[in-house]
């Protein structure tokens, strides 16, 4: 009997101090995980050209390589210096404000691919992760037509973007330009420029 209960203590002890062993482990683990958990989500560029015209394999530029760029050619604005649809407007009348960070695709392209220049391309199609597709010309994305550089933002209305996020973990911005050009949750973005617009330099 002795030996009995002996045996039953040594189980109830070491049952114990493995739970305790493991939920300490398990809080380690959570702890140790990054708070923005979808660097490795991808942005694809498709479409792309080289400067003599040659088609481009499509390419997936990963957001941490995003991240890595804003570092040094970073797209900032804030609350004291917002940007705005051209379209959109509070109960007053008034522009609505947007902050955010992020990058230029034009700076994107120069840094991680071998594209010619964005002022070759005269159409970007853009497509979500939720199936929302919109496309824009040159008057929007070429600042040389009228249109406003496109920004790929990470961080939106103070909001750190995930996959997650209403957002999602990317998001297409271009400032002073009409609101359902802009595009949440992006997920690649097809270049093309249409026959005899455009000749490669």
């Amino acid at each position: 009997m002795m030996r009995k209960k002996k045996v039953f203590l040594f189980l109830t002890v070491w049952i114990l101090i493995s739970a305790v062993s493991f939920a300490f482990a398990a809080c380690g683990k959570i702890e140790d995980e990054p708070q923005d958990n979808d660097d490795a989500y991808a942005l694809t560029l498709s479409g792309l050209t080289d400067a003599q015209g040659t088609p481009l394999a499509d390419i997936a530029i990963s957001k941490s390589q995003i991240k890595a760029l804003f570092e040094s050619k970073p797209v900032i604005y804030t609350e004291a210096n917002p940007c705005y649809a051209s379209d959109k407007t509070d109960a007053n009348g008034n522009k609505i404000p947007h902050s955010l960070k992020g990058v230029y695709l034009e700076d994107l392209l120069d840094a991680y691919t071998q594209s010619a220049p964005i002022s070759v391309y005269t159409m970007l199609t853009l497509s979500a992760l939720d199936n929302y597709v919109t496309v824009v010309t040159e008057e929007v994305f070429q600042s040389a037509c009228g249109g406003s550089k496109m920004i790929i933002a990470f961080e939106y209305d103070g909001v750190t973007l995930t996959a997650s996020e209403q957002s999602g973990a990317l998001c297409a911005v271009f400032p002073d330009q009409p609101a359902n050009k802009w595009a949440r949750k992006l997920s690649k973005i097809e270049f093309s420029t249409i026959p005899g617009e455009k000749e490669h330099e």
